[in-house]
C-alpha cells in the first residue's frame, strides 16, 4: 500500500492511497511523507513490510529510515575513490579519494574506524606501513603525509613536501626502511624515515608521464619496478650499501598509454603486465630475456587496474565495462564478476590472497576469494 520514489533531489518520497479508496483503481496516490537526505538517493532497499529501509546517496553516505527521522549510518567518500590498500596482516582496509579524505575500515564486518580530513587536496595514493601503525598518503599538492592509526584521534604525525607536482603512486620498500613516491611527471623520490622523521629525498629517474604503479619482487627483495601513463617499464636494483637504486631494465610498448605491472610470485624473473599500453589481456615479461614471452588474450577487455594474488596463480584486473576479471594464468581460465556500476579505478588483493577490494567512482566492493 506504499510506493517509495527517489530521483535528482535530496529526498525520498513515500506515496499511498487514502484508506477508504484502497480498492479503487481510480483514486489518486498521495504523498504521505518526505524523507530528507544529504543528497540524491541512488539506491534503496526495504524490509518485507515496507516500513524500514536503507538508502545510499550520491554523496557517498548510507541512511537508515523508518518511522523516526532518518539516521546516517556512515558517510563514505563524496568524490571518486582514487586508491585502496590492505594492511600487511589483512585486518584493515583503507581508501582515499578526490575529496581529500582517507578512510580506514576493518575487513571483518566493514566497521569504520577512522577518517582523516587533514588536507583539502585530493589524496591520490596510500600504503600501509609494514608495522600497521600508520598509513603514508600522497596528495596532489606534492606532500606525503603519515597518518597515525594508533590513539583515539585522527592526526597527521609527519608531513614532507616531496615536489611541486602531485604524488601519483606510493610504496614502502620490502624492508620498510624507505618509501618510494612516484610523481605526476614521471620522477620517483625515495624518502628515508629515521626516528619517525622523513629525511633525505633522492631523485631516481625522470620521464614524461605519471607513475602509475610501483612494486617489489617477493623473490628478490632488492628489485622494484615502476610503470607510467605513457607505457614505460623500469626495473631497479636497490644497493643497500649506497642507499641508491640502479636502473637495470628499461622498456616501452607500442601504445603510449597507461601500463600496470607487478612481479610474479611464482616465477622469479617474470613481470605481469596489463593496460592500454599492451592492449587486450595480460602479458608476461621476462626480465632476463627483456621481452614479452607469453600472452593471455582469451578475452576482449583491457585492464584499467591490476593485482596479483600472493598465494596462487590468480591475477585480477578491472575493466571499463564495470567487471572484476579473475584470471588463473596456470590453468589458462578466467571468470567475470559484476558488482560495480562504474568502470574500475583500483583493485588490490589482500596479503593472504583471500580477499579482493575494487573501486570505481565512489563505490568500493570487497570480494572473498573461494578456491
Amino acid at each position: 500500500d506504499k510506493v517509495y520514489t527517489c530521483g535528482q533531489h535530496p529526498h525520498i518520497r513515500v506515496w499511498g492511497k487514502p484508506i477508504d479508496s484502497l480498492t479503487s483503481n481510480s483514486a489518486a496516490w498521495q504523498m504521505i511523507r518526505q524523507i530528507n537526505l544529504d543528497g540524491p538517493a541512488k539506491s534503496l532497499s526495504l524490509d518485507e513490510r515496507g516500513s524500514e529501509g536503507v538508502a545510499s546517496t550520491t554523496c557517498g553516505s548510507l541512511w537508515h529510515f523508518g518511522e523516526d527521522p532518518p539516521t546516517r549510518i556512515e558517510s563514505g567518500h563524496s568524490e571518486e575513490i582514487l586508491d585502496v590498500a590492505y594492511s600487511d596482516d589483512g585486518e584493515l582496509l583503507a581508501s582515499c579519494a578526490a575529496d581529500g579524505r582517507v578512510m580506514v575500515w576493518t575487513v571483518k564486518g566493514a566497521q569504520h574506524l577512522k577518517s582523516f580530513d587533514g588536507s583539502r587536496h585530493p589524496c591520490l595514493c596510500i600504503a600501509f606501513a609494514p608495522t600497521g601503525s600508520s598509513i603514508i598518503a600522497g596528495y596532489s599538492d606534492g606532500v606525503a603525509r603519515e597518518l597515525a592509526l594508533t590513539g583515539s584521534t585522527s592526526s597527521v604525525s609527519n608531513a614532507v613536501l616531496i615536489d611541486q607536482e602531485a604524488i601519483t603512486a606510493i610504496s614502502y620498500s620490502s624492508s620498510g626502511h624507505y618509501i618510494l613516491c612516484g610523481l605526476q611527471k614521471g620522477g620517483v623520490r625515495a624518502l628515508k624515515p629515521q626516528r619517525n622523521e622523513v629525511n633525505a629525498i633522492t631523485c631516481m629517474f625522470v620521464e614524461e608521464g605519471a607513475i602509475l604503479s610501483m612494486s617489489y619482487s617477493s623473490n628478490h627483495p632488492d628489485l622494484w619496478l615502476a610503470t607510467s601513463s605513457v607505457g614505460t617499464l623500469r626495473v631497479f636494483k636497490y644497493e643497500s650499501y649506497s642507499g641508491r637504486s640502479e636502473l637495470i631494465l628499461s622498456d616501452s610498448f607500442a601504445n603510449s598509454a597507461p601500463l600496470f605491472a607487478e612481479f610474479s610470485r611464482s616465477q622469479q624473473s617474470m613481470i605481469i603486465l596489463g593496460g592500454m599500453a599492451i592492449g587486450v589481456g595480460i602479458h608476461f615479461y621476462d626480465i632476463e630475456a627483456q621481452r614479452v614471452v607469453k600472452k593471455f588474450t582469451e578475452m576482449d577487455q583491457i585492464a584499467t587496474c591490476l593485482s596479483i594474488s600472493p598465494s596462487n596463480y590468480l591475477v585480477a584486473i578491472g575493466t571499463e565495462d564495470c567487471l572484476v576479471k579473475v584470471i588463473d594464468y596456470d590453468a589458462g581460465t578466467f571468470q567475470d564478476f559484476a558488482g560495480h556500476s562504474h568502470s574500475l579505478k583500483k583493485l588490490k588483493f589482500a596479503s593472504r590472497g583471500d580477499m579482493i577490494v575494487s573501486s570505481g567512482s565512489t563505490e568500493m566492493v570487497t570480494w572473498q576469494v573461494c578456491l
